[in-house]
């Protein structure tokens, strides 16, 4: 099975489960959790999810080469940390704040790859 949803469906599903992750996120420092706790919960989560739906959408995107296997694991802890950072910001910021902090995070990919990998930074 071969779905390909436009790209305006995966910017609005993007956005509402951003602001859906954030409620949560939210409250779950009162039940007590840490934000390493929150962030691990986050990150499992996403990564079954992603797991699930990359498979059926395009599974031939799982065959990486074993010398990229660097990239997936600096990026993989560049967004635990942005992450932990987003989650100790909720505590002590509003949510309006907060947000917007973690969506200038692809802005730094995107100055992260034009330095470390030289590519072209286009419109």
């Amino acid at each position: 099975m071969n779905i390909k949803p436009s790209p305006i469906f995966w910017v609005i599903l993007a956005s509402v489960l951003a602001g859906v992750l954030n409620l949560f996120s939210k409250n779950l420092p009162l039940a007590g959790m840490e934000p390493i706790e929150i962030c691990a919960c986050r990150e499992g989560v996403t990564a079954i999810v992603f797991f699930f739906v990359l498979l059926m959408i395009d599974h031939s995107a799982f065959k990486i080469r074993w010398q990229d296997i660097w990239i997936f694991i600096l990026f993989g802890a560049l967004n635990i940390a942005s992450n932990i950072c987003v989650f100790t910001a909720q505590e002590s910021l509003p949510l309006e704040v907060a947000a917007v902090l973690e969506m200038t995070s692809p802005y730094f990919v995107l100055v992260f790859a034009f330095f470390l990998f030289r590519d072209k930074i286009t419109r």
